[in-house]
């Protein structure tokens, strides 16, 4: 038995090493604080300059940062790197124990490796080789500016659906000179991480600068003055359009003027569109995420968020501004990820990492928890990638297959046969017979409902049920469509409204079906219908397929168009779409969503009046701009795909 005994722990030492080993929590030790990046050299085998992000969520990962040896070798070691770009929060910046990352305060350690690299570094300023650090958190800094400047159009139409938010209209701006070098020992910084020209480039190869040059991986060069980007002037902007709207007649929408705040008397929510682009951000339109705020008079409903694409966090900081943004994250109750795609959920972190926990006098509560629901790959994700102790509230994760509608789960449409599907995990054993009958069921807990009146809970409730009640709302219903593997649209709605949102997907008999008389259907648009093998290769859908899609579910169901492929920086054109004979002529123009826009769900239909109006307007400005186009409107005009660009050189070469 000892010898049994014996082979059995060799065998286990034997396998010990071939063994994964188990996750680790996430420990203050153990949590995100930047990345180490290396771009690649001229050849296969070289190196070409490094540079390191930091972005640490509080004092603790700021010690730990100052402390961890990779962010040590990269600002003063043997694999000094070209840049740091500090995007760690400004409050966090400030703190002593991130002193060491910015070199404000330099150690004794930090002050000898700085001597030794002086005495062997011949260049007359050996600074020239250390990181330029560059702060990439700026008061009013704005992104998206080729957007900013399409919605300032936009308000010039109708101001209360399209707002300029207040910081557009002061927007950080870059110093008109230089910067002055720090006094030694300190390193070069510039502020401003949109508003600034960062290029890294290989050291010369010169024997006689000494092994500073040497083990430095690349030098960077910050530029605000000569490549300074094209300035944000609102006012220049919006009286621009002004003129060129009272030349071609279109009339400016009066009403009222949006002051931030819904009319306290509405029963209905709020939506706003936080990115309304496809595959990636660009300068017009970000990722897609939709807020869906509760109504001004509802204390039951909860915000719900469709989709989180990346940067989702900073829109709403964007269109908010910060408190009223925050008061939308904390109000959050489910997070919805239609399926797996970085376009719809790389925001999902940046969500979480802004639910702060309570602090006194906030009103928060510590115990609210986020439901996120989404495909497996997103619980995967997440879990590999532990949120950072004392920053991210609790949040909770349910399957969307769990909460497909009764009767739209099974069969094809659940995962097309075309995709690969995982195997489903093995049932649990049996449970044993109890030894005494089960003690008699609890009376029902009163739970408060959208409309007021209380709903007993029940123990066989559907999951899709329960996660209605949970969110303050009275419908919560997803199903399978065709797109990925796990892709579904969601069906949800409150007291007196409801909404259907598709996802990315194909046209689908079943989605609408479930959103029979819906108010409004948004709709993936993201190609025009001259694109249509296009959109039918890549499982998404047209303009004419998504408007058709919305008159299926009857004729109450006012559609919206999100989602555009990015070779349309403003607007998709519908005046090539037929709706069953009737041309595009019929009716208003569909209402196509921007970046910024924000309506009550009652008034979709207004907007779609004032669609005309601006694709007038967008028509006028297009064609009074004889060759005068702006850089980024250069930029943000694509008219093919790589795919297409790929082929269109393979013709060329096959030509020649």
């Amino acid at each position: 038995e000892k010898e049994e005994e014996d082979e059995e722990e060799e065998e286990e030492e034997e396998e010990a090493p071939n063994k994964m080993p188990p996750p680790r929590n996430p420990t203050p030790e153990n949590y995100f604080l930047g990345y180490a990046v290396c771009v690649k050299g001229a050849g296969d085998d070289e190196p070409g300059p490094t540079f390191l992000v930091l972005d640490c969520g509080d004092a603790a990962a700021a010690k730990e940062a100052g402390e961890h040896p990779t962010v040590g070798c990269c600002l003063l070691g043997k694999h000094r790197c070209a840049a740091v770009f500090h995007a760690t929060a400004a409050d966090v910046q400030i703190h002593p124990a991130y002193d060491v990352c910015t070199w404000r305060c330099q150690s004794d350690a930090l002050r000898q490796k700085w001597r030794d690299t002086c005495a062997t570094c011949t260049h007359p300023d050996p600074r020239r080789y250390l990181p330029t650090h560059v702060n990439c958190v700026v008061a009013n800094e704005v992104g998206f500016r080729a957007g900013a400047r399409t919605l300032a159009r936009l308000e010039c139409v109708h101001g209360r659906y399209f707002p300029t938010p207040l910081a557009h209209r002061f927007p950080y701006k870059p110093p008109a000179q230089t910067p002055k070098m720090p006094p030694s020992p300190h390193p070069r910084r510039v502020d401003g991480s949109l508003c600034t020209r960062v290029r890294l480039r290989v050291n010369e190869a010169d024997p006689d600068v000494g092994v500073g040059a040497r083990e430095s991986r690349g030098i960077a060069e910050a530029d605000q003055t000569t490549e300074r980007p094209e300035e944000l002037d609102i006012e220049a902007v919006q009286g621009e359009t002004r003129r060129l709207m009272r030349d071609a007649s279109i009339a400016e929408v009066e009403g009222e003027r949006f002051d931030g705040n819904p009319p306290a008397f509405a029963h209905f929510p709020e939506l706003l569109f936080l990115g309304t682009g496809s595959a990636e951000p660009s300068r017009y339109r970000g990722s897609s995420a939709i807020l869906i705020k509760r109504a001004a008079h509802s204390t039951d409903e909860g915000n719900v968020l469709l989709d989180a694409g990346e940067g989702c966090a900073g829109a709403m900081k964007r269109y908010l501004g910060h408190d009223e943004a925050q008061r939308a994250i904390r109000d959050l109750k489910v997070l919805w990820v239609s399926h797996q795609h970085p376009d719809h959920m790389l925001g999902v972190r940046g969500v979480l990492a802004s639910r702060r926990p309570q602090t006194s006098g906030s009103g928060l509560n510590p115990g609210d928890v986020l439901t996120i629901v989404g495909p497996r790959s997103l619980k995967e994700w997440l879990e590999e990638s532990p949120n950072p102790p004392g920053l991210a509230r609790p949040w909770r994760f349910v399957h969307s297959a769990s909460v497909y509608a009764e009767g739209f789960g099974g069969g094809p449409f659940r995962t097309p046969q075309s995709f690969p599907q995982r195997q489903p995990p093995p049932p649990p054993p049996p449970m044993p017979p109890a030894m005494f009958p089960p003690p008699p069921m609890p009376p029902p807990h009163p739970g408060s409902g959208s409309n007021g009146y209380f709903l007993p809970r029940r123990a066989d409730d559907p999951p899709a049920k329960k996660l209605a009640r949970q969110a303050g709302l009275s419908r919560f219903e997803a199903l399978p469509v065709r797109h990925c593997p796990e892709a579904a649209a969601v069906v949800l709605g409150g007291g007196a409204w409801q909404i259907a949102y598709s996802g990315d997907c194909r046209p689908s008999v079943e989605l609408a079906r479930l959103a029979r008389n819906v108010d409004v259907l948004i709709h993936e648009a993201t190609f025009d219908d001259s694109l249509a093998d296009h959109a039918l290769r890549k499982r998404h859908s047209t303009t004419g397929e998504a408007l058709r899609m919305a008159r299926q579910c009857g004729e109450r169901t006012q559609a919206v168009l999100t989602h555009f492929s990015q070779r349309y920086p403003r607007g998709v054109g519908v005046e090539s779409v037929d709706l069953d004979g009737e041309g595009a002529g019929a009716g208003a123009p569909p209402v196509t969503a921007f970046d910024g826009m924000r309506c009550r769900l009652d008034e979709v239909g207004a907007v779609r009046e004032c669609m005309g109006s601006v694709n007038e307007m967008f028509a006028r400005y297009e064609r009074t701009r004889d060759g005068e186009v702006d850089e980024d409107d250069v930029a943000g005009a694509v008219t093919l795909e790589p795919e297409a660009e790929e082929a269109e050189e393979e013709e060329k070469e096959a030509g020649l």
